[in-house]
């Protein structure tokens, strides 16, 4: 072999970082030399974010320029002994050999703020974070691949916290095959429908009147709770999968009860993924169109940390939405990081206060002014407010005294099937 063959073989083309075959050669390398001689090397795994969202934005050209600045800077913080790679389209790893545990955190918060500034790419600034995972031999693992999969596993785990860095654990092993076993099931579940939605309540406080119903995803086959599947759904990119299903079925649903005369309208749920997403208009209004539902009230529910992820991007996709005639809500208002200067570009027709400042509120001087505040911000930028988690007479009095529009939680209704709904809103029109 050529040392040009062998360049092509052992070196990314794009980025000329060493590839995952030449990374493995090294990794087991310096296993031997560290088993020789009682030293340690650590290994970084590295994700950075959101590529995906900016491919679909902004079109491969640009993903593969920023892809390009970003493994220059990698190779301009690391030292001659160390070994930046890529792994795949987004994934990168940085091999450290005879490094300690202090000596491997040093180096990730060097990285991290290394990559706080932005990147230029055709005038455009753009901005990358980060999730990384340390694994460390002999600390944690015995091989080769042991290495590499527990700084994946770490890496994930920091993805799932929203924490830069995360250190590998031995139960994380054990999660990790949990989890790719409910991966497998939930894709079975999804292409075999065998999923569930139901549909929350949501009404006006002054008049008590039926004004919405948010969509949940439901895996009652399986008694598993979103909270467990959701977040895989998420790590695993099902969540595509998942929100299509979602839509379509749901829209389904709204179809048969306006055959029967009733529009109520929904509130759905997408991911930052989906709304970044080219397809997710031009999926929708196909369905709009196959089920006839032209002109109903839809709502598009985004959550605020996730559009805050990527602010200027997420802004835009919102924007055509809305043009489009969708409403937008800002989901899990208050638990994210939102600034003034960002609120205020939201094309949002409506809040969502999160539960976590509604349970209680009777007992919490604190959030009842959070809550007050937030209504009257909202109402100064045009939006509705509604306040999730309502679970007490006392909570949805305060709502009330408070000038909140919309409430949603179990004093009002649980989820319900569709069609134990059609049950629930003839009882309460007649009351």
């Amino acid at each position: 072999m050529t040392d040009s063959d062998n360049t092509v073989a052992l070196y990314d083309r794009l980025t000329g970082l060493a590839n995952r075959t030449l990374l493995e050669e090294r990794i087991a390398h310096e296993i031997d030399l560290a088993k020789r001689h009682t030293t340690s090397l650590a290994l970084i795994h590295i994700d950075p974010f959101p590529f995906s969202e900016i491919n679909s934005a902004l079109g491969f050209a640009v993903g593969d320029a920023l892809l390009v600045q970003f493994a220059e800077r990698l190779k301009s913080v690391v030292r001659k002994v160390d070994t930046p790679a890529r792994l795949t389209g987004d994934e990168f790893a940085l091999l450290l050999p005879e490094a300690e545990h202090e000596g491997v955190l040093n180096v990730c918060h060097k990285l991290s703020r290394w990559f706080e500034e932005p990147f230029d790419i055709g005038g455009e600034s753009l901005f990358l974070g980060l999730n990384m995972g340390i694994s460390i031999f002999p600390m944690h693992c015995a091989s080769a691949s042991d290495l590499m999969r527990g700084a994946m596993v770490a890496a994930n785990e920091a993805k799932k916290r929203k924490e830069t860095t995360f250190i590998f654990q031995g139960s994380m092993a054990r999660q990790a095959g949990e989890n790719l076993k409910l991966f497998g099931e939930l894709r079975r579940a999804i292409r075999k429908g065998t999923l569930n939605l139901n549909y929350q309540p949501q009404v006006n406080i002054e008049s008590g009147k039926l004004v919405g119903l948010e969509v949940l995803s439901r895996w009652q086959e399986m008694h598993i709770s979103p909270g467990r599947f959701i977040p895989v759904a998420e790590a695993t990119g099902l969540i595509r999968d998942l929100t299509r299903w979602m839509l379509e079925k749901s829209l389904a649903q709204a179809a048969e009860w306006k055959a029967a005369g009733h529009i109520f309208p929904l509130s759905m749920n997408v991911s930052v993924r989906d709304l970044l997403s080219p397809n997710l208009i031009s999926d929708i209004e196909r369905w709009v169109d196959a089920y006839e539902l032209e002109g109903y009230p839809l709502v598009i529910e985004v959550t605020e940390s996730s559009v805050m992820e990527h602010a200027r991007l997420a802004i835009k996709a919102l924007g055509r939405l809305r043009q489009r005639g969708f409403g937008i809500s800002i989901d899990d208002f208050g638990t994210g990081y939102s600034s003034l200067a960002y609120l205020k570009d939201l094309p949002a027709s409506e809040l969502k206060i999160d539960q976590s400042f509604v349970t209680g509120l009777a007992g919490q001087p604190g959030n009842q002014k959070l809550v007050k505040a937030v209504v009257a911000l909202a109402h100064e930028f045009g939006m509705k407010v509604v306040a999730e988690g309502v679970e007490r007479v006392e909570e949805l009095e305060l709502l009330h005294q408070f000038g909140c529009d919309i409430a949603q939680g179990y004093y009002i209704c649980e989820p319900l099937a569709g069609d134990e709904l059609l049950g629930w809103h003839q009882t309460t029109v007649s009351d």
